[in-house]
C-alpha cells in the first residue's frame, strides 16, 4: 500500500507590493500584457482583470515562463515552455492554482510529453500523485486529506451532456430544425461545431469548425448555443472548463423544417 508523501507547504501568493508594481513599470510593453474578465485586452493594471508576464525562466534555463496572475497579485497559472518556430511546447513544471492563490495542480513535461501530475487538497496536503511514461500511466497514488491512501481515479473527466449520449441525441432530434430551403435542394452532411463547456455546464464560444453549407452551419450554431447546461469536466473534482466539438448530423427527413 503507498504511503502518504510528506505534506507540501502552503503555496500562497502576496499581494503586489508597491515596489512590485513599479519594478513592473519599464518592461510592460515588452513582457507584460493586461486581460480584461472576456478575456480581451486592456492597456493598464487598473483596467485589467489579470494579467501575464512572460520572460525567460531563471529556475528553468532556456525555457520561457508566462505567469497569469489576478490583478491584485494573486498566481492562477505558471507554465513554462520552449520555443520551436510557431510552436509552444511544454516543457518543465508548470502550476495552477485556485482563486485564494493556493497551488492545486503540478504538470511535469518533457518536451509536450506529460511525466507527472501531481494535485493537493485545499490545505496543501497532497492528493495524488500519478507517473507516466510515453504519455502512459505507470504508477498512480491518490490520498484522502488525512493523508492515508485511497483507491486511484482519472484526474480528468471530461464534460459531458446531462443524462450522456443517449439524452443528448434525444435533445438533437427534438429540436433539430432542418431549413426547408436545404431540404428541398437536398443539402446533407456533418457540421462539426466547437465549444467550450464552461465551469458551471454553460455552453461559450461555440463556431463552427468544418462548415458544410451556410444553411445547415447556421443550425448547427443554432442547436448547440440552445442546449441545456452540460456537466462541468473536473480536475480531480475541481470543474474546469473543457473544449468538445459536437457533429451535428444533416440529413434528409431529419428534424422539422422551417416555415419560409
Amino acid at each position: 500500500m503507498p504511503s502518504s508523501p510528506k505534506p507540501r507547504p502552503r503555496h500562497r501568493a502576496v499581494l503586489l507590493s508597491g515596489a512590485l508594481i513599479a519594478a513592473l513599470l519599464p518592461c510592460r510593453a515588452q513582457d507584460t500584457t493586461f486581460y480584461s474578465k472576456s478575456g480581451g485586452k486592456v492597456l493598464s493594471l487598473n483596467g485589467c482583470d489579470s494579467y501575464m508576464v512572460s520572460g525567460p525562466d531563471l529556475e528553468m534555463p532556456g525555457r520561457l515562463l508566462r505567469v497569469i496572475r489576478t490583478k491584485e497579485g494573486l498566481p492562477r497559472i505558471e507554465r513554462r515552455i520552449i520555443l520551436d518556430g510557431k510552436d509552444s511546447i511544454p516543457d518543465g513544471i508548470s502550476r495552477w492554482y485556485d482563486t485564494k492563490g493556493t497551488l492545486r495542480l503540478e504538470r511535469e513535461y518533457a518536451r509536450g510529453a506529460i511525466v507527472r501530475i501531481a494535485s493537493f487538497w485545499e490545505q496543501g496536503q497532497p492528493r495524488r500523485l500519478d507517473l507516466y511514461a510515453n504519455d502512459s500511466l505507470v504508477s498512480g497514488n491518490c490520498f484522502r486529506k488525512d493523508g492515508s491512501p485511497e483507491a486511484h481515479y482519472p484526474f480528468l473527466t471530461p464534460p459531458m451532456f446531462k443524462g450522456g449520449m443517449d439524452s443528448l441525441y434525444v435533445y438533437m432530434r427534438a429540436n433539430m430544425r432542418y431549413p426547408k430551403k436545404a431540404a428541398k435542394k437536398d443539402i446533407v452532411g456533418k457540421v462539426l461545431v466547437a465549444f467550450i463547456v464552461d465551469t458551471d455546464g454553460t455552453i461559450i464560444d461555440a463556431q463552427v469548425v468544418r462548415p458544410v453549407d451556410p444553411l445547415l452551419d447556421a443550425e448547427a450554431l443554432r442547436l448547440v448555443r440552445g442546449m441545456p447546461p452540460w456537466e462541468p469536466g473536473h480536475t480531480d473534482d475541481i470543474p474546469v472548463r473543457g473544449r468538445y466539438t459536437l457533429p451535428v448530423v444533416f440529413s434528409t427527413g431529419a428534424g422539422t423544417y422551417w416555415a419560409d
